[in-house]
């Protein structure tokens, strides 16, 4: 059976053509999309089927936003999906759409430990609670339980939840963005935009001096997290630094 598979993000959107045999999976297409640079889900979609001469039996998109109601809208972009409309607009049936972080949920039995980099070691807990927490555009979560038998996927908007501070620093912080934003929220600071808005707190309260060099780059480079990362990580640029820490 081919199957279309989709990862459709508020920046980038991924799409693949599988051929699914049981338990075999055959990557025969995969592209990647600037997902801005569409109207819609659908457009897109159209985009990729076009270029590949495919005909999916099915489709299953894992989209970055809630999955409930009849009417499904990105937070993070100007796409607003109807799910009972999208197999008569791509011409496939079934359409599934799912949270991306379910998605990823159902994904993880699929890792190896190759796919894997340990941050804290710990000891397992056998049917424990997996917690999953991904900073992108915005700030994706999700979370799998143990039914007795096998771990059940269960999407969450926890990254709309209250920003909290800690500490000095972090409290200035919220002062300086409720001053700019009605709802601070968790991902007002861990996401792309939420790097942007560490730095430039910690520019605007004079932490340290913004560089001529990094001015420069975020003049000319649309993607502003990217910079600050860059220069951060390579040591070159101390306010950059000092963001990526606080981060």
């Amino acid at each position: 059976m081919l199957i279309l598979a989709g990862d459709m993000g508020a920046t980038t959107s991924r799409l693949a053509l599988v051929e699914v045999d049981g338990e075999r999976r055959r990557f025969l297409a995969e592209q990647e999309f600037s997902s801005g640079e569409f109207p819609s889900l659908a457009s897109l979609v159209r985009v990729f089927l076009s270029a590949h001469d495919a005909a999916p039996a099915r489709a299953c998109f894992g989209v970055a936003c809630p999955t409930t109601g009849d009417v499904y809208r990105f937070p993070n972009l100007p796409w607003v999906l109807h799910p009972a409309k999208l197999p008569d607009q791509l011409g496939i049936a079934p359409v599934v759409l799912i949270n991306d972080f379910e998605a990823i949920g159902h994904g993880l039995v699929h890792l190896s430990p190759d796919d894997t980099v340990t941050l804290q070691a710990g000891a397992p807990l056998e049917g424990g609670i997996i917690g999953l927490i991904g900073a992108g555009t915005g700030l994706g979560m999700g979370f799998l339980t143990w039914d007795g038998e096998r771990h059940r996927v269960h999407p969450s908007e926890g990254g709309h939840a209250d920003f909290a501070p800690h500490g000095e620093v972090q409290r200035r912080l919220l002062e300086y963005l409720s001053e700019r934003q009605q709802h601070v929220q968790c991902e007002s600071v861990l996401s792309g935009r939420g790097l942007v808005a560490v730095y430039d707190f910690l520019r605007d309260t004079r932490y340290a001096k913004e560089t001529d060099a990094v001015r420069a780059a975020l003049r000319v480079v649309a993607d502003r997290p990217a910079v600050i990362a860059r220069f951060g990580l390579d040591g070159s640029d101390p306010l950059c630094v000092a963001a990526l820490a606080e981060f």
